[in-house]
């Protein structure tokens, strides 16, 4: 078959969230843009994820993953972009022009583009240990395309390694579909991702081993059982009874295409590795940028934004706008990256009832946001401006009970599940509290469920007096029980497999 050659302005690799904020950037200056990506469908990582994301509204905050993959790829359609799917591009050549060189199902094509955005995205990370080659040691990012994308159970049993947030959100989605998570293993002292979702495990009864690691594991034809060794016992490892190992521990930016034009790189610890020098300008390479994931390893936020940038950049690289209009568009992007990039701090606090509550009739939100991460859907969907976040993102929510309604927005769109609504009647005899809910099994008002604490432990059986299940909440519904005035204020979810 001969060489097919098409010419565009921006070029970009990669249609995660990086790639298609590029994408939409650079369209909305004029530029002709080509996006390319080796998978079937556009959104990257976004596919996979079921679970709402944090940020703001401009970052689809409060939205499944796939959702929002599907949306920002309607948004690039719309402003004109054009997608090459089911195309592995593997080789790079010129330096602006660039001309890339395209593997298909049907032989090569080849794309010539006067500016390039490499949004490649990151790769993820091994771990080698006694038995790792076995069937059922796999990456995270494997076990979601085989849940949440091809609907394949690949074990019964999972050990996580890893408590950053891909290993924490993983974990959660298993418990979604059904499987059980024996432990989340890591060597750290603390869980590395955010509290809010190990909490969500916390509350199902999964435990949370820091200051352990993983030994090896044991099994003939695939995996039967890992051994855990706790880093700060002289004690001997535990066997641990699993079929499925599952590895979060870290990941690389891919960096190949920028090393196959001679870019430079720098390394940096806390981006995942080795990262272009020069940030979305790829240094020494005019046209040439960089963004997401492939710039270094963050949250899907931040990618969006890098990728906006990307597209300014490129479209000022063409001519299709001024100096002005660059600093003027990307002053905002700048400013919303300082914020995102700031570090998570934790705020140790804890929810203590005052005996004031029980004097009068009350519907009290507690919200437990034990740090400082980008987060206001709790803002956003209080109807009445009870609660304020402000600028940066990044501060923890505050409530103004005097204008709370207690309508319980914020508990069904928290994405970290973190909002409560405590009821009591006059007097304080009677008492509710409401909790978000996400998966199975169902729950129906009359039912009577296991109540839990924050850390899993269980309180005691309460009867479902309310369910509230409505199509903005996302899949998600408010579930209310009736508890004794003592029981309810720490109430924070359900066991799930013991109600009925």
């Amino acid at each position: 078959m001969g060489d097919r050659t098409a010419k565009v302005d921006v070029a970009i690799v990669g249609a995660g969230p990086a790639g298609l904020w590029a994408g939409i950037s650079a369209s909305g200056a004029g530029a002709v843009v080509s996006v390319i990506d080796e998978n079937l469908r556009p959104g990257g990582q976004l596919v996979k994820q079921i679970h709402k994301f944090f940020g703001s509204a401009q970052h689809h905050a409060g939205q499944r993953g796939m959702a929002i993959a599907s949306g920002l790829y309607h948004q690039a359609e719309a402003a004109g972009c054009r997608f090459s799917l089911n195309r592995r591009v593997y080789g790079v050549y010129g330096r602006g022009p660039f001309r890339l060189a395209m593997a298909t199902e049907g032989g090569t094509e080849y794309l010539d583009a006067r500016s390039l955005i490499l949004a490649t995205g990151a790769s993820e990370n091994a771990l080698a240990f006694p038995g790792w080659t076995l069937p059922g040691v796999m990456t995270a990012g494997a076990i979601q395309t085989l849940v949440n994308l091809q609907r394949v159970v690949p074990g019964h049993r999972v050990l996580m390694i890893g408590a950053g947030n891909v290993g924490l959100i993983v974990s959660y989605q298993l418990l979604l579909a059904g499987i059980s998570v024996a432990a989340v293993v890591d060597s750290k002292p603390d869980v590395g991702g955010y509290w809010v979702h190990a909490a969500k495990l916390a509350k199902a009864g999964v435990p949370l081993l820091t200051g352990h690691t993983i030994l090896g594991v044991r099994g003939e034809e695939r995996v039967r059982s890992a051994l855990v060794k706790d880093l700060r016992s002289p004690r001997q490892p535990v066997e641990i009874a699993v079929d499925t190992v599952c590895l979060a521990v870290g990941m690389t930016p891919s960096v190949r295409l920028v090393s196959l034009l001679g870019g430079h790189l720098v390394f940096e610890g806390g981006k995942g590795g080795f990262v272009p020098a020069g940030g979305e300008t790829v240094s020494g390479i005019p046209g040439l940028f960089a963004a997401g994931d492939a710039s270094g390893v963050a949250e899907a936020s931040i990618a969006m934004e890098e990728g906006k940038m990307a597209g300014i950049c490129a479209s000022r690289y063409l001519g299709l706008i001024s100096e002005k209009e660059e600093q003027e568009k990307s002053r905002g992007i700048r400013e919303t990256l300082a914020e995102l990039r700031q570090p998570v701090r934790p705020v140790r606090e804890e929810f203590s009832p005052s005996l004031s509550l029980f004097s009068s009739p009350v519907r009290r939100v507690i919200m437990e946001c034990p740090q400082e991460i980008p987060c206001n859907p709790c803002e956003k969907n209080c109807p009445r401006g009870a609660i304020k976040i402000g600028r940066p993102i990044t501060n923890r929510p505050q409530v103004d009970h005097a204008l709370c309604s207690g309508c319980g927005n914020c508990v069904a769109v928290c994405p970290g599940m973190a909002c409560y609504l405590l009821e009591y009647d006059r007097g304080g005899e009677k008492a509710k509290l409401s909790f978000a809910y996400e998966g199975w099994p169902l729950v129906h008002r009359g039912d009577w469920v296991m109540a839990v604490a924050g850390d899993g432990r269980k309180l005691g059986r309460v009867q479902v007096e309310k369910v509230k299940s409505l199509k903005a909440y996302s899949a998600t519904s408010v579930v209310t029980v009736a508890a004794g005035p003592e029981l309810a204020p720490y109430i924070r979810g359900m066991a799930r497999g013991e109600n009925g």
